[in-house]
Formats: C-alpha cells, structure tokens, sequence
C-alpha cells in the first residue's frame, strides 16, 4: 500500500510539472513573441534605430528566458534562436531588410516549434 501511495505521489507530481513547464513556455513565447512584434513594427517603418533598440529589449527578454527553455527543451530547437539572435542583430545594423525578414521569420516560427513541442497530446501519452 505504501508503495502505490508514493507511486501515486511521483505521478502527481510529474504531471504537476509537465503542465507547469506548459504554461511558462507558453507565456513566455507570447512575451518573446510580443517584445519582437515591436522591433518589426519599427522595421516596417524603416525606423532602424528603434528597432535596434527594441531588440536590445527582445535581447534582455530572452536572456532572462533561455536558461529556462535550454533546461526543459531540446538544445537542437533552442540552438537555432540563440544561431538567429547574431544575424538579426548584423541585419538590423547594416539594415539589410530582406535577409532580416527571412531570419525574422525563422526565428517566429522556431518559438512556434518551441510551444508546440512539449504539448501533450494522448499520442505523446500512449
């Protein structure tokens, strides 16, 4: 009995933790995802300066986040944010609007992948 009691308690807890690994990589995500709709709006109006500076605060965003995402991500998907992050920056500094855009777009959908690969789904589950 007291076996399937702290059987029971491991399992409780791990699903406890999956759900809360969810919310944060989701909340976390529409907060990257908010702070980098600011350096593409500065963008589309070809304000380079505000958009530089806007990243800068994407920048600092993301270095309070990665810690978390490298822990409870696959290093591969968090690679390629942290690959894009020095491109972005030489992008916007030479204002080189289409290799921005392209890399703007790579970086978007890998936080996309981010959310949804720690979904639970019942085929994740059976």
């Amino acid at each position: 009995m007291k076996s399937v009691i702290i059987a029971s308690l491991i399992l409780i807890v791990i699903i406890v933790t999956i759900f809360l690994v969810n919310f944060y990589t989701n909340s976390a995500i529409e907060e990257l995802n908010r702070a980098f709709d600011l350096v593409d709006k500065a963008v589309g109006e070809e304000n380079w300066e505000e958009a530089a500076a806007c990243f800068d605060g994407f920048l600092a965003l993301w270095d309070k986040k990665k810690t978390v995402f490298f822990i409870t991500h696959h290093h591969n998907h968090v690679d390629v944010v942290e690959e894009s992050i020095p491109l972005i920056k030489v992008f916007l500094e030479t204002k080189d609007l289409p290799r921005y855009l392209s890399e703007a777009a790579t970086l978007k959908s890998e936080f996309e992948h981010l959310r949804d690969a720690d979904k639970i789904f019942t085929h994740n589950l059976f």
